[in-house]
């Protein structure tokens, strides 16, 4: 795991532990967990030596994500992506992620980082 996930992984226990964060904080909690799963993806190409991956669009990259790692982890970390996407935009007609919905992304992100990267550093098939 990078020291980019590491920390905001640690950065949003302490979002979480703080349970009157306002609004903005618990957003921006989800804002770095996405953004460790994009490292996570990023790492992918560049360790199988297909840097050009990562010039495109994150959807387009976890269309090709399964050919690289497990179909399983794959396909979990581009519904994980795709819903702290969501999460992460603001709109007046939706209430802000409660402290528990933003540990559960946490410990998912977390699972997710594991599965992309291996505990060991290597390629996993760890299903999420």
């Amino acid at each position: 795991m990078s020291h980019l996930a590491r920390a905001a992984l640690a950065a949003v226990d302490g979002i979480v532990a703080a349970e009157d964060a306002d609004p903005a904080t618990r957003r921006a909690a989800i804002c770095l967990l996405r953004l460790a799963v994009e490292a996570a993806v990023d790492a992918v190409w560049w360790d199988a030596g297909r840097r050009e991956v990562s010039t495109a669009s994150r959807r387009a990259q976890f269309l090709v994500l399964p050919q690289f790692r497990d179909p399983g982890t794959a396909t979990a970390a581009a519904a994980l992506w795709s819903s702290l996407s969501a999460a992460g935009h603001h709109h007046a007609y939706e209430l802000t992620p409660t402290a528990a919905e933003i540990a559960d992304w946490r410990d998912a992100t977390a699972v997710c980082l594991a599965a992309l990267t291996g505990s060991d550093g290597h390629q996993s098939s760890v299903a999420l």
